[in-house]
Order: structure tokens, then C-alpha cells, then sequence
């Protein structure tokens, strides 16, 4: 088979959102080249498999009190953290390009297969488990996901340099997930840990970045051409970055796609934002999201779900989520002020 040209770019630290909004930009384009990227997030991020329920999977509270995001992706998957000593890479190609097997499984056995003989070469024991998982001695170093979209399969995944386990294992709900939690120091490692336990010096983001590299160009039979974006290109993604920036789609991405009303609202440092589908005047989902108290609004979204969309019935459920938290106001948001918010809102129905 012909060596084929395929797109190069090292992107660095890059925000995840601005990742997604790129991957997508690339897979939805006409004038479309394969293309690799080599990228490490620029803060602590949680990313979220599409199919993540948020609740469930995390804890919120710690989330919110450390300042750390979480981002859903549109592949599938749990939950993982990314931070910038964390490798990740993303490969965007077209479906039928014959470098990449049909074949689902394949096709992770050939990419996730790279990750494999980079660890290899630098005297890892790495190797290939549960499809797209890269083990060292049996525990997790890597994880992938694909989705095949828009006609071009899409495939990112990390590769753990260093770990900040205990405080990833913080941010889980160990309500819902005790067990897996408990086990993640026997399930997982990173790739720095396993280096000094052979006597080897730790690696930095551009010192693993040529091992890969060097896998991707030999396994896949291919050429990198270093090729910056063009300014369409950074339009586009900058325009498809917008809706990993949201909060109904980081949260509930069904009520992303069927929202009929978007409302933000700001007085002095407080932002209030909210997401809502209303039907027949009754509000069948709704997020209320903010920047203070972000536990407080999001549990008072749940209590309004099915409620008829006036005041006359929003406001006794306002009145008695505060009561029952003991609040009286919430950063100097009164509970009236609060009712208006929403009322303006659902006015505001698209």
C-alpha cells in the first residue's frame, strides 16, 4: 500500500473544550486531510464519555470547591482526568481511508497499537487490553474512544505520564462508586512511576511525544507533514468549541439538543445560566447552573422538573428548597430575585 501524507499538529496545552471544538470542526469539513494531533490539556479537566451521567460518576461538590471542570466528549466511555502531564493524542480520518481497518476492533488494535510500542521503546512491559486499554504489569496507563461521525472516524486517548490519583479519586462518587474507587491504586499507573522502577529517568510531554510519533509513522505506513491550521479552520473550530463551553451539554446533552429556552443573567460577580425544554407551558427539563452556590441551584433544578411554567407554582417550590436548606438568600440573591430569574427565562421561550 502507497505511503500516504497525513497531517501533523502539535498542539501543546490546549483547553479541552477548544480540543472537541476542533475534532469536530475537522471531522464535519469537506476539504479534509487525515490528520494527528499531539496535545496535553492546560488545567485539570475531567472528561466525560457522551453517555456519562454526571451525577452518578461524580462528586459535584468536590468538583465545584477545587475549581475543576468536567467536559463530556461525543465519544463514548467514563470518566478520566487530563492535566498537562498527562500525553493525549486525537486522529481524525475518513472512514473509508484504507489505512485504518473497517473494523472496529481493528482499527483500535492498530492505533491503540502505537501507544503499545512507544512504551515498549522506552522499556515498558506495555500491552493491549479490553479493546482500547494499554496495561503495564496489568494496570491501566491508557485509555482511547472512537466514534464514527459525519464520515470520518474520530479517535482520542491519553496516556498517563504522571497521576495525580488521590485527588482524581476525590472528585468520583464514592457513594455510587466505593468499590472501584477503592481499587484504583491496584487498577492504575502512570508511565513516570513505572520508569523509576526500573532505575530510568521521568519523561516530559516532548520527550515521550518523538516515541509515539515515531510508532504512528511505522505502524500506520504513513508520512507526517506539519501543516498549521488555517484561519477557516480555526473559525470553524472556535464555532463548534461553543457547545463544549455549555452547561446543558456538559451535563444533560439530551436537553442540549431539545432546549427551548437559554438564559444567562449576571448582577455584580453572580452569573446565573439556564438551560430548559418546556411543553404544553410545564417544564420537563431544566439545569440551573452558577457561579456561587453551583450545588444549591443545580439540586433546586431537580425539584422543578414537571411543574407547571408559572410563578404561581414555581414559587412555593423556590420558597421551600430555601427553607429546607436554611438559606435565606444565596450570595445576596434573595429568593424573589431568584423566582424572577427564572420567570424571565421561561418567558424567554425560543
Amino acid at each position: 500500500m502507497q505511503v500516504e501524507d497525513w497531517r501533523f499538529l502539535n498542539l501543546n496545552l490546549i483547553q479541552l473544550e477548544k480540543l472537541h471544538g476542533l475534532e469536530e470542526a475537522l471531522a464535519r469539513s469537506k476539504k479534509f486531510k487525515p490528520t494527528v494531533i499531539f496535545w496535553r490539556a492546560s488545567k485539570p479537566v475531567l472528561t466525560m464519555g457522551y453517555f456519562t451521567k454526571v451525577e452518578e460518576k461524580l462528586n459535584l461538590k468536590k468538583c465545584w470547591e477545587y475549581g475543576i471542570k468536567f467536559v463530556r466528549r461525543i465519544t463514548g466511555g467514563s470518566v478520566g482526568p487530563l492535566d498537562p502531564n498527562i500525553f493525549s493524542y486525537s486522529l481524525i480520518v475518513e472512514e473509508k481511508n484504507p489505512v485504518i481497518p473497517e473494523s472496529i476492533e481493528e482499527s483500535y488494535s492498530l492505533i491503540c497499537g502505537c501507544l503499545v510500542d512507544a512504551l515498549k521503546k522506552i522499556g515498558l512491559k506495555a500491552d493491549l487490553s479490553n479493546l482500547s486499554d494499554v496495561l503495564i504489569d496489568g494496570k491501566k496507563v491508557s485509555g482511547s474512544a472512537q466514534a464514527r461521525v459525519w464520515g470520518k472516524i474520530i479517535q482520542h486517548g491519553f496516556v498517563y505520564l504522571d497521576l495525580d490519583l488521590e485527588t482524581f479519586k476525590s472528585l468520583l462518587n464514592m457513594e455510587k462508586l466505593k468499590e472501584k474507587i477503592l481499587s484504583l491504586d491496584k487498577r492504575v499507573t502512570w508511565v513516570n512511576r513505572e520508569l523509576k522502577k526500573i532505575g530510568k529517568k521521568p519523561l516530559t510531554f516532548e520527550e515521550f511525544k518523538p516515541y509515539v510519533e515515531k510508532a504512528f509513522v511505522k505502524n500506520l505506513n504513513i508520512n507526517f507533514r506539519d501543516e498549521p491550521l488555517t484561519i477557516y479552520e480555526r473559525k470553524k473550530a472556535n464555532f463548534y468549541s461553543k457547545k463544549f463551553f455549555m452547561d446543558d451539554w456538559n451535563f444533560n446533552p439530551n436537553l442540549h439538543k431539545i432546549a427551548n429556552v437559554r438564559f444567562s443573567f449576571k448582577t455584580g460577580k453572580n452569573l446565573i445560566n439556564i438551560s430548559a425544554y418546556l411543553e404544553n407551558k410545564t417544564i420537563k427539563e431544566i439545569l440551573i447552573t452558577s457561579n456561587f452556590y453551583p450545588e444549591k441551584f443545580f439540586e433546586l433544578s431537580q425539584n422543578l422538573k414537571n411543574v407547571p411554567a408559572d410563578e404561581k407554582s414555581i414559587k412555593p417550590i423556590v420558597c421551600k428548597f430555601f427553607e429546607e436548606n436554611g438559606l435565606n438568600r444565596l450570595n445576596n440573591v434573595t429568593v424573589d430575585a431568584i423566582v424572577k430569574v427564572i420567570m424571565k427565562a421561561l418567558d424567554s421561550k425560543q
